[in-house]
């Protein structure tokens, strides 16, 4: 039986995969007799931090300021770690589906197999689309949910992900003239020459993305005035990094959501469709470009 317990919003606010990973808090350090080493712990407060690409310098260290806990001590600072998006240019389908679907108390393949149809119930319950609807898979990955859809609806999907060997994977995978796979950069583009789709959906993705504001701007340039966005996502980040391989940089997704488009309907998967690890740091949402 499909269960999402949605629940209305109480009123209408607003103006880019693996998913949920456990062990994406914020930090700890350790020693082990190779240095120092960022370790996840239970999202404590006073830590954080400081996300840099992989061509910038961290900030100097007087820089890295104590978060401001009575016993400050030097494991409660901002620490500096490096984007890593290179974590997602796997080499074949395999990898990407562990990639795109951690364990997280279960396995790949049985939350492949239970959560995809799973979703796309639930995508359809919250978005209309029909065989003429054009659908942004934002973070589409190998096209899990995009192939799903158009096999039940017949609608167009533009798959965008910042992997070229996602992209790639994602048109062998999904083997449908009513697919494409594009760069964010391309999605810009056709916007910009007045592109705009009906309707957008983000699965475990914007808890990865460097700088999730952006993106979810992208996804309101990209949509027509009144067109729907539904989301699943952590509530915690899981920021790819080279030092460490998820960390949380404390960015709200949910707000970030609400300051673009407005929110009209929030719940969560029911536990016998989520993976024992995921059951409280998750929540879906569906978001109505209203500006």
């Amino acid at each position: 039986m499909f269960l999402w317990c949605p629940r209305p919003s109480a009123g209408l606010e607003g103006a880019g995969r693996s998913s949920g990973n456990r062990g994406c808090g914020q930090f700890t350090k350790q020693t082990d007799g190779k240095g120092d080493r960022l370790l996840s712990a239970d999202f404590p407060d006073s830590h954080q931090a400081l996300i840099l690409m992989p061509d910038q310098a961290p900030p100097a260290s007087a820089d890295l300021q104590d978060t401001g806990s009575p016993a400050a001590s030097t494991e409660r600072k901002i620490r500096s770690v490096t984007y890593n998006p290179a974590i997602f240019d796997v080499g074949n389908f395999e990898e990407a589906r562990r990639i795109i679907l951690t364990g997280e108390g279960s396995t790949p393949d049985e939350r492949w197999k239970s959560e995809t149809p799973y979703l796309a119930d639930a995508i359809q319950g919250a978005l209309e689309i029909t065989a003429d609807t054009v659908l942004i898979d934002y973070g589409c990955g190998i096209g899990r949910v995009a192939k799903e859809l158009i096999q039940r609806c017949g609608c167009r999907v533009i798959g965008v992900d910042i992997s070229n060997n996602m992209r790639i994977l994602a048109l062998n995978y999904v083997q449908s003239s009513r697919f494409l796979a594009c760069s964010p950069e391309m999605l810009d583009m056709l916007v910009a020459r007045n592109f705009v789709a009906d309707a957008a959906i983000s699965v475990w993705v914007l808890q990865h993305c460097l700088k999730p504001a952006e993106d979810i701007a992208r996804l309101h340039r990209s949509l027509v005035p009144g067109g729907g966005l539904f989301v699943l996502n952590n509530i915690h980040r899981a920021v790819p990094t080279k030092e460490q391989f998820w960390v949380n940089d404390g960015l709200d997704i949910k707000s970030l959501l609400r300051d673009r488009f407005s929110m009209v309907m929030e719940g969560k998967p029911s536990e016998d469709q989520t993976p024992p690890d995921l059951r409280d740091i998750i929540f879906w949402a569906k978001f109505l470009k209203t500006d």
